[in-house]
């Protein structure tokens, strides 16, 4: 994908973490979960890495909901309370939505 390439070129790692998420969002919306959790797990990597705690709550969240769609529904409950407990830290507020 073009935005990939261009974010990758830029070092807007930011930017790459929120494109990655949003991928995986489509791909899980799309039913390809495997495919969505690849994505997913590329953006939180980043947020990490740059410590960006909110993007990590949305990757969390995000992962579970991946999870969910594949039926691992312990796991799904494991991401999405991950998620939730960065963000009560973080002071997130009510932005957090969990797919419970």
């Amino acid at each position: 994908l073009l935005a990939l390439k261009i974010k990758e070129a830029r070092n807007n790692w930011r930017g790459l973490s929120s494109t990655y998420g949003n991928i995986g969002i489509l791909y899980n919306t799309l039913g390809n979960h495997n495919q969505a959790l690849i994505y997913q797990k590329k953006a939180l990597k980043i947020r990490k890495k740059l410590n960006n705690r909110k993007g990590m709550v949305m990757s969390y969240t995000d992962i579970g909901a991946v999870h969910y769609g594949l039926k691992e529904y312990s796991k799904a409950l494991q991401f999405q309370l991950k998620g939730l407990q960065l963000a009560r830290n973080v002071n997130f507020g009510a932005q957090v939505v969990c797919f419970l």
